[in-house]
């Protein structure tokens, strides 16, 4: 039981602290056509210390589900422009592209953000 706990405590202490990169590792995603969503990022970014350039703004359906062709259009096909813009990928060098470390650990997506439906087949 002992060397339990011990692995458990050396675990939870390797590498990074806890939560000693949560700001910067987070991006907040919001829906400027849905009433209050930005106000929430904001609120939510400042709560939690994450930097102003760690918010994205992704105009959207105001609908809860969405079909896959839009959901590509107007999140994931956005978000993965937003994540080469702003360097928060990086890419191993060859003929194809690997992203081989990501600046960004969480994706808060908040209030207003539509979820793609499930009949929409695979990505």
């Amino acid at each position: 039981m002992k060397w339990l706990l011990l692995c458990v405590l050396v675990l939870a202490h390797s590498g990074r602290g806890a939560g000693e990169d949560l700001p910067d590792a987070t991006l907040v995603v919001y829906n400027p056509n849905y009433p209050d969503s930005k106000t929430l990022a904001e609120y939510y970014a400042e709560k939690r210390a994450v930097p102003k350039d760690r918010l994205i703004a992704l105009p959207c359906s105001n609908d809860e589900e969405i079909g896959r062709d839009e959901y590509d259009n107007t999140i994931a096909g956005p978000l993965r422009n937003h994540f080469q813009d702003a360097q928060l990928w990086t890419f191993a060098s060859g003929t194809e592209p690997r992203v081989i470390s990501n600046k960004i650990r969480y994706i808060v997506l908040l209030r207003g953000i539509p979820w793609p439906s499930g009949n929409s087949g695979p990505p």
